[in-house]
């Protein structure tokens, strides 16, 4: 019951802690490409340190004094958080209270109009469905096969190592780049990859694979953000990202519960390569959606 609560309330940090992030970009005068670029790549490296951090933790002091020690961390988080003053980022004002199922339409209806949001909104659901059970599923059960905990570690290293260098790279020279041309390169370079690693190649292969599938994969993040914060007014920002990050946390359990059954069922080759046939699928349909021209327009937020 905890960890539902807990499971309720991150997402909802997720959203306002980057519905903070274009005043941010504003008081530190730097481009929103820079501002979520190092804001996806910090993301990152928590999610590369952390583990290793806990198993530390665990085999010094063990699990239940770790326990403690994350929820020190969060009330370290809460409290530097609030320590936070931006100017633009409060309560947004409305004429009315409203309910939140009321709200989360209303953000949910602004994506679906916006042709270009909803294009992106669709892309980015079948590219973490994807995405998220390689790294969650297919790999670890590939080497736990192997009776080789060390070797994931290091293929997932590869391929976080890997984003944070791409999100960090978009932010150094993304504002240099078309926005579309960035998205399609990066899921090309996302796609192909993961299809020699389907094939499950000898280690190193799979190591190189995994660092450049990150590597073009790291962008893509970052750009979805600043479109969503340059096409959102105001005082919906924080109900449209809210509903792409609902997409991503409901996405990749969703792709957990196919792919686990599908592994038993044809076994773990031919489900790695059927979904990276699929990240396949969103690159080569991307070119051909006109709405995501409206990527390198950038668009007033409407009031």
């Amino acid at each position: 019951m905890l960890a539902a609560v807990g499971a309720v309330f991150d997402p909802a940090g997720v959203t306002a802690r980057e519905t903070m992030l274009p005043a941010a970009a504003d008081v530190a005068l730097l481009s929103r490409e820079r501002v979520n670029g190092v804001h996806e790549a910090v993301f990152g490296v928590a999610f590369l340190v952390g583990p290793a951090l806990g198993g530390l933790l665990i085999g010094l002091v063990g699990a239940e004094a770790t326990l403690w020690a994350t929820a020190a961390a969060f009330a370290l988080a809460a409290l530097s958080s609030s320590a936070v003053r931006l100017p633009r980022v409060e309560r947004p004002h409305v004429a009315e209270k409203r309910s939140l199922w009321h709200d989360g339409v209303e953000g949910l209806a602004f994506v679906w109009r916006d042709r270009t949001l909803r294009s992106l909104t669709i892309l980015f659901t079948v590219l973490v469905g994807a995405w998220v059970p390689i790294e969650g599923v297919i790999l670890p059960v590939y080497f736990q096969a192997q009776d080789a905990p060390g070797k994931l570690g290091v293929v997932l290293m590869a391929m976080s190592v890997g984003g944070i260098v791409g999100a960090l790279a978009y932010g150094a020279v993304g504002h240099r780049v078309a926005r579309r041309t960035a998205v399609l390169v990066g899921l090309a370079g996302t796609a192909l990859p993961v299809v020699g690693m389907a094939f499950l190649p000898r280690f190193w292969l799979l190591v190189v694979l995994g660092a450049t599938t990150g590597l073009l994969y790291g962008p893509i993040n970052p750009i979805a953000n600043v479109v969503l914060q340059e096409s959102s007014p105001p005082h919906l920002l924080g109900r449209v990202i809210g509903v792409l990050t609902s997409v991503a946390y409901a996405a990749g359990p969703v792709g957990f519960l196919v792919v686990g059954p599908v592994i038993e069922a044809v076994g773990l080759r031919p489900t790695f390569l059927a979904l990276a046939l699929v990240l396949v699928g969103v690159a080569l349909t991307a070119p051909f959606v006109r709405s995501l021209h409206g990527l390198d327009v950038p668009t007033p937020p409407r009031a």
